[in-house]
């Protein structure tokens, strides 16, 4: 996935979308690690202790998330202030789509989620 035309700030709530939608199934794909992994690698950090901080700090604040419906709404709110742009939008919908039907099984939960994200960038539903 190109992860350029992001700034820096947007990847970090980007890793953040990310891990909330995958912890909403409590089943982690390698292929899901694999990409926090990649988009980890186009940020820049001072240092790998400075990029495991990050990550560590990520990983508690979507640990705290609730995986409710208000919780689900809570974390995408704001998502279209962070990405103002069409294409970033719908970039980060898609990788966020992807990333969650990695494990061949998107849940309900996993659903909600791709709808409140398309709702709060207000992307009409794919067709057919």
């Amino acid at each position: 996935m190109d992860f350029a035309g992001y700034t820096e700030s947007q990847k970090q709530k980007l890793v953040e979308l990310l891990l909330y939608g995958m912890y909403l199934d409590g089943n982690l794909s390698a292929i899901e690690d694999r990409k926090i992994g990649e988009l980890l690698d186009t940020m820049n950090f001072a240092s790998e202790a400075a990029r495991n901080r990050f990550l560590d700090s990520a990983y508690t604040r979507t640990r705290q998330r609730s995986s409710s419906d208000q919780g689900i709404r809570a974390m995408v709110e704001g998502m279209s202030e962070i990405f103002p742009e069409p294409d970033l939008r719908r970039r980060t919908f898609n990788l966020l789509n992807f990333m969650l039907a990695s494990d061949n099984d998107v849940i309900q939960r996993e659903r909600a989620l791709l709808t409140a994200l398309r709702e709060e960038f207000k992307m009409r539903p794919a067709t057919g």
